[in-house]
């Protein structure tokens, strides 16, 4: 779970987050996505997302990576 804000000059629609999880030989043991929801139309505003691995054991995780995109 967590928070993005847009702090460029540019809205977004459709705001995205892709996660993709490691293992400790960086090896890819998960990735998905999820759409970011912002409580009012203001593109600028703080968004939240959450995004669950349910057939992943987080034990296995070493490192993770978070990206952002949007149209």
């Amino acid at each position: 779970s967590g928070e993005v804000q847009n702090t460029g000059e540019t809205p977004f629609v459709d705001v995205r987050v892709i996660a993709t999880l490691y293992d400790p030989n960086n090896k890819v043991i998960g990735c998905d996505q999820t759409f970011v929801s912002y409580e009012s139309e203001n593109p600028f505003s703080v968004g939240t997302f959450s995004l669950y691995f349910m057939d992943r054991l987080y034990d296995q995780v070493n490192a993770y990576r978070l990206q952002v995109v949007g149209q």
